[in-house]
């Protein structure tokens, strides 16, 4: 009798003691749950603006084949992708030939020795990020032949400024027939660069080695007669 007296005396504590244990472990759960949605809340809108980023820097290296502010707001939004640095590459060579150089050269005598320093400076500088944005691409994907292309067609685009970047623009060129074996008009190619720089023996090579890939080729059949 004793020992159930007992029982019922302490009862309504062990209960007590119970129902605030299921308390807790309700706030628990709750609690769990509102940092489980909070994460995967976070983590939608996290992959959202990683996708919206990377749709909107499509959208500016699509618009920056001949605008020099879109390819740059392109690498900005995704620095990591090799052809938005290509193009970027290419597009400053353009205004390092195109706009700048020919500014410098209608320079007159009259001209203050301050504004050629600044626009030679200018030509320098688009020289140089053209350069390292060409070679920064390929490096990061040093089999894609659509980054040598490019960084051939940069390389030609700066012999204007300098002829050693036709050097140059040959090894890009070479690496392209090892990677493609097969292509005749990169033999072509390279047999005209070596023309502009007299390597008419080694222009012959590439002509010839064009016409074995591609019987029919006329142009490289026309270029290599005229070296006869």
């Amino acid at each position: 009798m004793v020992n159930v007296a007992l029982f019922f005396f302490l009862f309504p504590a062990i209960f007590l003691s119970h129902l605030g244990t299921n308390k807790i472990i309700s706030k628990k759960i709750n609690l769990n749950q509102s940092l489980g949605i909070l994460l995967v809340l976070g983590t939608a809108l996290w992959l959202f603006l990683g996708v919206r980023r990377m749709w909107l820097a499509d959208l500016a290296y699509t618009g920056g084949r001949s605008n020099l502010s879109k390819d740059l707001l392109a690498v900005k939004l995704n620095p990591k992708e090799p052809l938005y640095l290509a193009q970027l590459g290419n597009i400053q060579a353009m205004v390092a030939t195109q706009i700048i150089d020919p500014q410098i050269k209608e320079m007159t005598a009259s001209t203050s020795a301050d504004l050629r320093e600044k626009a030679n400076s200018y030509l320098t500088q688009y020289t140089k990020d053209a350069l390292e944005n060409v070679n920064k691409a390929v490096s990061m994907n040093k089999f894609n032949l659509n980054l040598l292309k490019t960084k051939a067609r940069t390389e030609l685009t700066l012999a204007s400024l300098d002829p050693k970047y036709n050097l140059e623009a040959i090894q890009t060129m070479l690496k392209l027939t090892e990677l493609s074996p097969t292509e005749a008009s990169n033999y072509y190619n390279i047999g005209i660069l070596y023309t502009s720089i007299d390597k008419n023996d080694e222009a012959k090579l590439a002509f010839q080695k064009a016409i074995e890939l591609k019987p029919d080729y006329q142009a490289a059949k026309d270029r290599l007669n005229l070296l006869k």
